[in-house]
């Protein structure tokens, strides 16, 4: 089970992450850490846990990729739907030009290379979504919130994105490695609007967690419990 203390690594890493977007003007003055935002538990579903960590929903996910996939997609059903119908993937793909069928058959080409767990995964995403009632979503959907990024990459009319840092040794107070990564997208998108920090505790595996947003799956932004970073 995952501790109030844990809940709060977590959120100082996403600190990190936020920080890489002002690292100018970090250089001339510190930082305030908040070391105990309020933790409050805002519902369940089985397992899984959703919360609010200071301004920060943040979801835990156990079990099966299936069982993940459904609490996912019950407890942020309404973030997952506002994203997918009304937030960032219209405005950063219809709204652009991409046509439907475009996309949905560059995402079909990308699901061959998907570890079956993963389309578990979403399959229990979908069933999670049509549970809290909203059933205009199918397989085909949802998986466009995963493969979006791929879609995107190097667009015509703009230069490639994401920055990341890491620093260690003697750039660090006490020699650890420090990893920052800023995902670069316009905010215009207003995917900020469903940021979420999610946390997944597989069956039998190694847990790990992803900034990022409602209905993303993987890892755009994260660590895992190893210690392992990605960005």
């Amino acid at each position: 089970m995952y501790t109030r203390y844990t809940l709060l690594k977590l959120s100082l890493f996403v600190f990190l992450f936020a920080a890489m977007s002002i690292c100018p003007a970090l250089v001339a003055r510190e930082i305030e850490i908040i070391e105990s935002p309020e933790v409050t538990l805002v519902d369940e579903e089985g397992a899984g846990k959703l919360y609010r960590v200071g301004e920060h929903p943040v979801l835990v996910m156990e079990g099966t990729p299936e069982e993940m996939g459904y609490q996912h997609g019950r407890l942020l059903a309404a973030h997952i739907h506002n994203v997918l119908t009304q937030g960032y993937t219209p405005k950063a793909l219809w709204d652009r030009g991409y046509s439907r069928e475009y996309v949905m058959a560059q995402s079909e080409r990308m699901d061959k290379f998907f570890p079956e767990a993963i389309r578990e995964e979403l399959r229990g995403l979908v069933r999670g979504l049509h549970a809290a009632g909203y059933t205009d979503l199918a397989y085909e959907d949802v998986r466009i919130g995963i493969t979006q990024a791929e879609i995107l990459h190097f667009p015509p009319d703009g230069p490639p994105a994401c920055s990341n840092f890491a620093c260690w040794g003697k750039w660090t107070t006490d020699g650890r490695l420090l990893h920052g990564r800023n995902l670069d997208w316009n905010i215009k998108g207003d995917l900020q609007d469903d940021h979420a920090i999610l946390i997944w505790r597989p069956k039998g595996g190694i847990p790990f967690m992803m900034v990022g947003w409602a209905g993303g799956l993987g890892s755009v932004s994260g660590m895992s419990s190893e210690g392992i970073t990605i960005g």
